[in-house]
């Protein structure tokens, strides 16, 4: 299980962070557009593949583990 569910979200949600704070919980059927995968990297204390997504106007990161329980999100 990805790490960020140790944070108290349900599973399949994904989250996106800008500047260290969690700023948003993706719902299923939201869109997300994928700008870059990220080389393995640590942020937030978490090593692995991030992934910088915009979403709602605001990039942000999301782990690329998390991506794998968000069922039904549209990625462009």
């Amino acid at each position: 299980m990805p790490k960020s569910s140790i944070l108290g979200f349900p599973q399949k949600v994904g989250i996106i962070t800008i500047n260290y704070d969690y700023l948003t919980i993706i719902r299923k059927d939201e869109i997300v557009r994928i700008e870059k995968i990220m080389q393995d990297t640590e942020q937030h204390g978490i090593k692995g593949k991030w992934v910088l997504a915009t979403y709602k106007g605001n990039k942000g990161y999301i782990f690329s583990k998390d991506i794998n329980i968000i069922d039904n999100i549209i990625i462009e």
